[in-house]
């Protein structure tokens, strides 16, 4: 932790306990008289899952302008076309959580270890993708 830059390091101890900015603790911290999230009435108290699930039309907007600039990086970064296609076939199920776990053509020389890969971080779940929990498998 010490390594960490300082908004970093107070960041990082709020991310993990899910205490993070949104209508559930805005409303503990009085920072806001309501508790629900201000882009969608389906949810009468927003917390860290629902921000990137949340059904209104402008979270869908912005999830979308965030996994095409993703999209984007990755294929600057020449990422492996397996992984790129598992990654945002992954990403699917955060929103659509009926899809499960994508299977994805791999081109590799060496499938089985990918496959491995592929079993190891589905049993983080797509959430812990988002947080960027990655299976060291």
């Amino acid at each position: 932790m010490k390594a960490l830059p300082a908004n970093l390091q107070r960041w990082t101890p709020k991310h993990i306990s899910c205490m993070t900015g949104v209508g559930k603790f805005l409303a503990i911290w009085n920072r806001s008289s309501k508790s629900s999230c201000p882009r969608c009435s389906s949810c009468p108290v927003e917390d860290h899952l629902h921000v990137p699930r949340c059904s209104a039309p402008t979270a869908a907007a912005e999830w979308l302008k965030r996994h095409l600039a993703f999209r984007t990086w990755m294929q600057t970064q020449k990422t492996a076309p397996g992984i790129e296609a598992f990654l945002f076939e992954y990403l699917k199920t955060v929103r659509q959580p009926s899809l499960g776990v994508p299977t994805v053509r791999t081109w590799s020389r060496r499938p089985h270890l990918f496959r491995s890969a592929i079993s190891s971080q589905a049993k983080l779940e797509a959430q812990g993708l988002l947080e960027g929990l990655l299976s060291h498998k």
